[in-house]
């Protein structure tokens, strides 16, 4: 608060007395005219005092304002959303961020050109493959949650829609639909794959299921885990939202950085580890049917055969990156038990004349080998590329381009034919698959890939002959934001 301006009150009394020393200087005997004088200097004093009496009052009312409004000012900045919009996305935060929202989502628009014999009564095409917007956030600092719906394909799924309670970084516990924790490449977000579809390996493990899992990290980020119960849904599948039998699977993933701790920089990014599950599935529902790189199904049980019991996957795995380069390989083996039912004669009293069989398990496998390199030298890692330089032909920049190779084979368990569950005339026994790619990173949010890939398949055609492989181009634009 402002004081009485003392310093210039103090100056005019001076001036006043200093005028009248002189005119008692002038005269031992002041006149009348000199004491009317000085009267009148003395009232115009009086005058100045009060005027910046006055003043001093409305300043102190000013600051009582100004203290008033720093005031506000101070609570709303504590009350206040912080809402952000950059290269990082959007978002709206409460001052402290213990509550958060971010906006986000992603599209793709893929293309399939085939170079040869086309896939009968199918066309090459573009089509939307994936348009998928989130919201996820922190509600009261030690929840998060994520909701990603996709309507790719002219289908609406519900992908993602679940909660992690964090009160401790190394233990976690998530509910809701997320994916199991199963497989390498399976677990790593769409936006951020080398090439526009997954390898075949991806069809022995499941999408997403319902349940709940304990997560984290530990040792300094030396060994990830996860430790999931969940419903058990049929393999590479993320639109299954219920239950098709009661016992559930139980699925877990740990995965280890041994070189972390050693400080060397070039093996800091090398993983390994391994995955699995045990569950129960029974039921025509929990079968799978398996695609090729272009998405085209070349495997699928006969009509009848069901899932008749135990199921386990196992899926070890490996990832590399350094600087450029990336480098990650993963094996599964999926073993699930099978039955099928036949026409019988019909027994007096009895009025369903199917007989139920149950056959041994089906044990099918595959795996996959990818390897990468950024030729403009920008790094590359796990959750994705952002270019030192984003695309600017103006200013001489052209973003990353990246060279990326995969061979992968899904082959199936040979008794599945031996025991009538498929027939050599509708389905392949084995698909076998390479490709090469290059990939142009715009900038974070735009990345154009482009791949050649060819499949070879073992049996899955009539006349004796094997099924016609699928040679061709995969495109794929996508825009995250």
């Amino acid at each position: 608060m402002r004081k009485h301006n003392w310093p210039v009150i103090a100056a005019v009394l001076l001036a006043a007395l200093s005028r009248g020393g002189e005119l008692c200087a002038q005269s031992a005997q002041p006149s009348a005219e000199a004491i009317a004088e000085l009267k009148q200097q003395v009232h115009e004093l009086q005058r100045k005092i009060e005027a910046l009496e006055t003043l001093d009052q409305k300043v102190k009312v000013i600051d009582r304002k100004l203290d008033a409004d720093e005031k506000t000012q101070h609570d709303n900045a504590l009350t206040l959303p912080v809402i952000q919009a950059s290269k990082d996305g959007f978002f709206i935060k409460s001052p402290d961020e213990s509550y958060q929202l971010h906006i986000g989502g992603w599209t793709q628009t893929e293309g399939r050109f085939y170079a040869g014999q086309e896939p009968s009564g199918i066309s090459s095409t573009f089509l939307m493959r994936r348009i998928r917007p989130y919201l996820e956030g922190t509600v009261g600092q030690y929840y998060d949650f994520q909701i990603l719906t996709d309507f790719g394909q002219g289908a609406t799924v519900v992908q993602d829609a679940y909660t992690d309670i964090h009160y401790f970084d190394h233990y976690q516990l998530a509910a809701g639909k997320f994916k199991e924790p199963i497989g390498l490449e399976r677990l790593q977000d769409d936006r951020y794959l080398e090439f526009p579809e997954r390898s075949l390996a991806s069809n022995l493990v499941p999408d997403r299921s319902i349940g709940v899992a304990l997560h984290g990290e530990l040792f300094d980020r030396l060994v990830e885990y996860k430790f999931s119960v969940m419903n058990g849904v049929p393999d590479n599948t993320a639109s299954v939202d219920t239950a098709t039998n009661s016992p559930k699977d139980f699925a877990g993933r740990l995965f280890f950085h041994p070189f972390r701790a050693l400080g060397v920089e070039a093996a800091q990014d090398f993983g390994l580890g391994a995955s699995g599950s045990v569950g129960d599935e029974r039921g025509s529902t929990a079968l799978d049917s398996f695609k090729s790189t272009f998405q085209n199904t070349f495997f699928t049980y006969k009509t009848g055969v069901f899932a008749a019991g135990e199921r386990y996957r196992i899926s070890p795995q490996f990832n590399y990156y350094y600087g450029p380069f990336v480098l990650y390989g993963e094996y599964v083996e999926n073993w699930q038990a099978l039955g099928k039912t036949a026409l019988g004669k019909k027994k007096k009293g009895h009025k369903n004349p199917r007989e139920f069989e149950i056959g041994r398990g089906i044990d099918n496998q595959a795996w996959e080998l990818t390897a990468g390199y950024v030729l403009t030298g920008d790094a590359t890692a796990y959750d994705g590329l952002q270019p030192r330089h984003d695309f600017d032909p103006a200013g001489g920049n052209w973003g990353a381009l990246e060279v990326v190779a995969r061979i992968d084979r899904l082959l199936v368990d040979r008794d599945a034919f031996n025991l009538g569950f498929a027939g050599p005339a509708a389905s392949a026994r084995e698909d076998l698959e390479w490709a090469v790619g290059l990939n142009w990173y715009l900038n974070r949010h735009v990345k154009l890939e482009t791949a050649y890939v060819r499949n070879r398949f073992t049996l899955g055609a009539t006349h004796n002959h094997n099924r016609p492989g699928e040679d061709g181009i995969l495109t794929m634009l996508q825009l995250q934001f």
